[in-house]
């Protein structure tokens, strides 16, 4: 719970290394400058999932996913998922096909149900911990059907694709919304070295209000013998039923005139500048055949800096075509950017871009620059450095915003090391600051002492008011027998604080003192035994009540060996409160299987349990059956020569062929949940 997932929408994707979950505040903290648009005015968006607790009883979420090859050609699977939240209970079952009918040429197919049950709620007060009641909306089902054809080769790529959502059908993670129905495709076949075909289909339909829209495109792609590259192609687009004209900036839409059918011709001329080397620029227009008033005009060019950078800029007019396919006979829209992305030196990035839009009749104008550096000061010592700022120049000024980022990280001294962080973020709707900081010290050949201090303050500015505060302060040290390896354990105490005003009539604040100690004895090959001792204290002054308390936990667990690559468990434990009036206990056991070097999964039963926020919110101490994945890191882990065992560098098999076609074909209709 309250740990986000983050899907990338749009180019640039990023990847893990390009951004980094803060647990304490839930933030995504990207390591890198990413604009809002691209070099051709698409914009770039980032798409981020949260799971929160929404308090009330607990419920079962489950969900199962299988794969079968049954020949070499065609491989089938099943999806099911099942949230039994009582006030939003969701299901979902899939199927789907994949077949290799020729090389490179694949058939993939997929049928989706969904059935959701909802309730209108009504809550009184702010306690989550009331059970949750509501009048039911009633049950929808809906089904979701999806199928493709794509092929692959050196002078041809093929896709066709169709797909129909029912209204009912309600899957939001799932690219193929409800009550929509898509059919298109799209071939590029080339004629010779100097010569490409392409193609494309599209028909999109709104069932619920039948509005339809057909669209095609022919165009040709011829590259001279001075390198110009000619593109020219007839696109035509039409519409029936339903059709709406796109929303404007303001005022109603009264007069607005929605055309039905348009055909337009394009081209696109692209050309190396001479004299200078690596660069290009371009010319590409599109006019309605029938009002030439309807047109698309871009002029843009792109300098090649080296093998690290680039330089570009574009200027795009419209009037009346909206986009691809689209109708409207009264938009108007000039977008200009200019823009830069290049490794300008060792450990060193810059961005910078200035964007217009609409600037010609008084629309938004801004200028976006990014600035990251990476400073060796010494062997060992390094510093990091960023810069990002957006500038409005006419138009909206809520865009603008400033930040500043410093690290610090040492590594020279064998037997200690440090690093920190800092972040000042200031706009126009908030002002935050995120600091960071983390050490490690060798005491002893036995002995190492760590410490992490995270404290995060975001301040509302303008219409929203508030600020959120929040600290985390972990001490520890870390003992391992290393002659023998027979004991090893880690003592910590640690600090939280929270301090959230930004919800009206709302004042969170609350402090928390903790303390531990874990302890592994291995006294023997066979039998692992490892026990733990937790305490708190908690001082609650929310909303002007005091509330004081102080919970103490003690549980251990014992693991036995039965084969090379099976063991058995059990786990005993208790909660108590004040003086120990009041207890609670844990007592269940558990199967574990080693799937590969380090790594193993357990499945097991908690015969009773209890929760706990702070002692036990990582630990599988609730009622009932779980599941636990356990990795065992150590130095060889990055390493990169694999192990004796045949396994990767980073311990995880290889997606096979067929996984990744599956991956690729499968996220429309079925989805992921």
């Amino acid at each position: 719970r309250n740990q986000p997932s983050i899907i990338v929408r749009a180019q640039p994707l990023l990847r893990f290394s390009d951004y980094e979950l803060e647990p304490l505040t839930g933030r995504i903290l990207l390591k890198a400058p990413v604009p809002s648009l691209d070099e051709n005015l698409n914009p770039i968006s980032l798409r981020i999932t949260y799971e929160i607790d929404q308090g009330g009883e607990q419920f079962w979420v489950t969900s199962a996913d299988a794969q079968v090859k049954i020949t070499d050609n065609v491989e089938v699977g099943a999806i099911i998922v099942d949230d039994r939240n009582p006030v939003d209970k969701f299901r979902m079952l899939g199927v789907n096909a994949i077949a290799q009918l020729a090389t490179k040429t694949f058939l993939i197919a997929e049928i989706a149900r969904t059935r959701r049950d909802t309730l209108a709620i009504a809550l009184s007060g702010a306690n989550l911990n009331t059970p949750l009641t509501g009048a039911p909306l009633g049950e929808r089902t809906g089904d979701a059907k999806r199928i493709e054809l794509r092929h692959s080769s050196a002078d041809l790529e093929a896709s066709f694709y169709a797909g129909r959502a029912d209204v009912n059908f309600d899957n939001p993670s799932s690219s193929l919304t409800r009550g929509r129905q898509e059919i298109g495709g799209k071939l590029t076949y080339r004629i010779d070295e100097k010569t490409r075909v392409i193609g494309e289909l599209l028909r999109t339909e709104d069932i619920a209000v039948g509005g339809k829209r057909d669209g095609a495109l022919l165009a040709v792609e011829r590259t001279l013998a001075n390198g110009i590259r000619i593109e020219a192609g007839v696109r035509h687009a039409r519409e029936t039923q339903g059709a709406t004209a796109p929303p404007v900036a303001s005022g109603p839409l009264n007069g607005i005139v929605v055309p039905t059918e348009v055909t337009s011709v394009r081209g696109r001329v692209t050309a190396e500048i001479p004299g200078l080397k690596d660069a290009s620029a371009y010319v590409e227009a599109e006019v309605d055949v029938n009002d030439t008033s309807k047109k698309i005009a871009a002029v843009g060019a792109d300098y090649k800096l080296g093998a690290t950078g680039r330089l570009y800029a574009r200027h795009e007019f419209i009037t009346s075509l909206t986009g691809p396919y689209g109708l409207n006979n009264q938009t108007r829209q000039n977008s200009t950017v200019v823009g830069i992305s290049t490794d300008y030196m060792k450990d060193g990035n810059v961005f910078s871009e200035y964007r217009i839009r609409d600037a010609i009749s008084g629309g938004d104008a801004e200028a976006a620059l990014g600035l990251r550096n990476l400073w060796i000061l010494s062997p060992g010592l390094a510093l990091t450095t960023g810069f990002e700022r957006v500038q409005s120049f006419a138009g909206k000024a809520d865009i603008e915003a400033t930040a500043v980022t410093f690290g610090l990280e040492y590594t020279a001294n064998p037997l200690w090391k440090g690093s920190t962080r800092l972040e000042l973020r200031t706009s126009n709707n908030s002002d935050s600051l995120l600091s960071t900081v983390g050490g490690a010290a060798k005491l002893s050949r036995d002995w190492t002492f760590l410490g992490r201090n995270t404290y995060s303050l975001i301040r509302n500015k303008g219409t929203a008011t508030g600020e959120n505060e929040q600290e985390r302060l972990q001490l520890g040290v870390a003992y391992r027998d290393t002659d023998s390896d027979t004991w090893n354990a880690l003592g910590r105490i640690e600090h939280r604080t929270e301090h959230d005003t930004t919800q009206a009539n709302i004042n969170l604040k609350r402090t928390v003192e903790l303390i531990s100690i874990h302890a592994n004895w291995q006294p023997r090959r066979p039998f692992t035994f490892s026990g733990r001792y937790a305490a708190k204290w908690v001082n609650d002054k929310s909303n002007g009540l005091a509330t004081k308390n102080n919970v103490q936990l003690l549980a251990g667990r014992a693991l036995w060996d039965i084969a090379p690559r099976w063991d058995v468990g059990v786990n005993a434990s208790t909660m108590f409160g004040r003086g120990a009036r009041s207890k609670v206990y844990g007592l269940g056991i558990e199967l574990g299987f080693l799937v590969m070097e380090n790594l193993w999964i357990s499945g097991g039963y908690n015969f009773f349990g209890y929760r706990d926020e702070d002692l036990a919110s990582g630990e599988y101490t609730s009622k009932g059956a779980f599941i636990r994945l356990r990795y065992k890191f150590d130095e060889d882990l990055f390493k990169a020569t694999p192990s004796s065992k045949g396994d990767n560098a980073s311990g995880l098999p290889g997606a096979t062929q067929s996984q990744a076609v599956s991956a690729a074909g499968q996220s429309s209709a079925v989805g992921e949940k």
